[in-house]
């Protein structure tokens, strides 16, 4: 009996558990209501603009808030975050925006004008600029930090600050004489005497160029002996027309020289005739001048040994230059800006030659042109395109040792380093019999090629080529592969060889106290570039007897780079301006 009230007294405790664990249930959350977060547009002031949630909170329940206080311009995206215990946790957002404010409280006049200080000028803001907003100054688009020339500019001035709307105004600004310093500014003005190789690298310099020896070639010399610092063709016509444009220069240097005591003689003549500004008549060291002033122009008028010349500079176009006339129909020009000269020189209206170089940023880009003219006939048209950049100087021109009849071009590149030539690539079109075929040959000095120690010419013909060659010692001569079928007949040109190129040389004659150009002859190398893959293997088929060891062009990969982009891309841009100048052009400039 016992047992049996054990049992039953122990089925009603589990039943009663089990009843009580079925009939309990989890706490249920309440939504949280009644609460908003709304977006709110400010104003800029300065102070911190804010949004909260509008609503009363239940007991209990918080609010948490991210990015809802600003206090700059723009657009945040807020978060309100309400939530405790008994309550689902709720999530609003909302948009602060903070608009910019327009700039008040400064202005500009649009017309300024100021006095000429020799230092750099600015339009006047009137008014102090709020907090954060600064002013930058426009001239033709580009940021200036001042004027210093006299003349008239068209300045753009711009506000901005994270907080304000830009503003912008445009001023025309003045910069006008100011008489207390008036002969400074004029002397100014004029510049300087211009230097038509200083937009060459320095290793360009005749000094640099000088022959210090000049193999004969009739036994074998040694290839490591040959000159490196000669130039071609191509960079001789540079020279040539630089050399005579600075030589005509000589005639302004004169006349330079003597600015500062020019300046002084002005400055003493304005103390006591302020109101004769405008012109102005001396003496000094033989050399008479006059000073004019016109409302765009300073005029510098002089006499030297004989020679008239007029500087002037522009206060509109902030350039200077020159007019040296010589004799009657021989004058020498030439105009300076702040990042490009021109200049020109027409002789009796039979030779007219005229330079051009630009600087643009890491690079100078040079054009010459040169005429010869009899009667309506042009008896030599000559024209080269130079670009200088940071590493290669590469010409592009129609001088050099082509084919007879071809169309050619020249293509020479030089390390501005040391002066030295790189390599050239020679186009020649040659047309026989209704058939026209293309020649791109590469051409290397030997002292970029290996496996050739010492070489000997006799004048002889061999072939296709005018002398007959040796190299490493070796009593065959060395040998060739032409390129092709033209027309029926073998072409004049080969896949490789070594010819003898004029190169030049500036030696310097102390009795004329000037450099004179000398020639030498240079053993070069050239090879197809068609074939430039193959040359080491074909050099060495056709010549094993006289080889050392094998022959390779030693010329790097920027090399070959900077003769390829000259000769693919240069060449087409010089294509476009060979004939931009006429000799018309030349000596209409001068003659102005």
């Amino acid at each position: 009996m016992k047992k049996y009230l054990l049992f039953v007294l122990s089925f009603l405790l589990c039943f009663c558990s089990l009843c009580f664990c079925a009939c309990s249930t989890p706490e249920e959350k309440e939504t949280i209501t009644g609460i908003t977060f709304t977006s709110s547009t400010f104003d800029y002031d300065g102070t911190l603009k804010s949004i909260t949630i509008d609503g009363d909170l239940p007991s209990s329940v918080t609010v948490s808030y991210e990015n809802n206080s600003q206090i700059n311009a723009g657009v945040y995206n807020a978060k309100a975050t309400i939530s405790g215990k008994g309550y689902h946790t709720l999530t609003l957002t909302a948009t602060l925006t903070i608009n910019k404010i327009d700039i008040s409280g400064v202005s500009v006049e649009e017309n300024q004008e100021v006095k000429h200080s020799g230092e750099n000028l600015l339009p006047k803001i009137n008014g102090t600029l709020p907090n954060g907003v600064t002013a930058k100054f426009f001239l033709n688009d580009n940021e200036i930090n001042g004027v210093k020339a006299v003349g008239n500019y068209d300045i753009k001035i711009v506000l901005s600050g994270n907080n304000y709307n830009e503003k912008t105004y445009t001023c025309s600004f003045k910069v006008k004489l100011n008489l207390t310093n008036l002969a400074q500014t004029v002397i100014e003005t004029f510049g300087s005497a211009p230097d038509p190789w200083s937009f060459l690298p320095e290793s360009f310099s005749s000094e640099n160029k000088q022959l210090s020896n000049a193999p004969t070639y009739e036994t074998f010399t040694q290839t490591y002996s040959l000159p490196t610092n000669g130039i071609g063709k191509q960079l001789s016509v540079a020279y040539d027309l630089l050399n005579k444009t600075q030589k005509a220069l000589t005639y302004v240097q004169p006349v330079y020289s003597v600015l500062n005591t020019i300046k002084t003689l002005y400055t003493e003549f304005l103390d006591n005739n302020p109101e004769n500004y405008k012109s102005f008549s001396s003496t000094v060291a033989g050399i008479t001048f006059s000073i004019t002033l016109t409302e765009s122009q300073y005029l510098l008028s002089a006499t030297v040994k004989s020679v008239q010349l007029v500087i002037f500079s522009d206060t509109e176009t902030h350039t200077y230059g020159a007019k040296v006339q010589l004799a009657n129909n021989t004058a020498v020009k030439y105009t300076v800006g702040e990042n490009n000269l021109l200049i020109a020189m027409d002789v009796l209206d039979t030779l007219a030659v005229q330079i051009e170089f630009v600087r643009e940023e890491e690079q100078v880009l040079g054009y010459m042109y040169e005429y010869i003219v009899a009667g309506d006939k042009t008896l030599t048209a000559t024209s080269t395109m130079i670009l200088v950049d940071t590493t290669y100087t590469t010409l592009i021109g129609t001088k050099g040792d082509f084919i007879p009849t071809a169309v050619s071009r020249n293509c020479e590149v030089y390390l501005n380093s040391t002066g030295e030539l790189v390599g050239t690539e020679v186009r020649e079109e040659l047309t026989i019999s209704g058939m026209t075929a293309t020649y791109n040959t590469l051409w290397y000095t030997l002292n970029d090629v290996s496996g050739i120690n010492s070489i000997k010419k006799v004048d002889e013909m061999n072939g296709t080529n005018a002398d007959t060659i040796y190299i490493n010692g070796s009593n065959d001569t060395i040998h060739t592969k032409l390129v092709g079928i033209l027309g029926g007949k073998k072409a004049a040109s080969r896949r490789f060889d070594i010819e003898f190129k004029t190169m030049y040389f500036y030696n310097y004659n102390t009795e004329k106290e000037e450099y004179e150009k000398v020639s030498c002859e240079v053993p070069m190398l050239f090879v197809q570039e068609e074939y430039a893959d193959t040359f080491e293997e074909d050099f060495e088929n056709a010549n094993e007897s006289s080889l050392t060891q094998n022959v390779i062009i030693n010329v790097s990969n920027n090399d070959k780079t900077a003769i390829n982009y000259g000769y693919y891309t240069l060449l087409q841009a010089y294509d476009i301006i060979k004939d931009k100048v006429f000799f018309d052009n030349i000596t209409e400039y001068c003659k102005k």
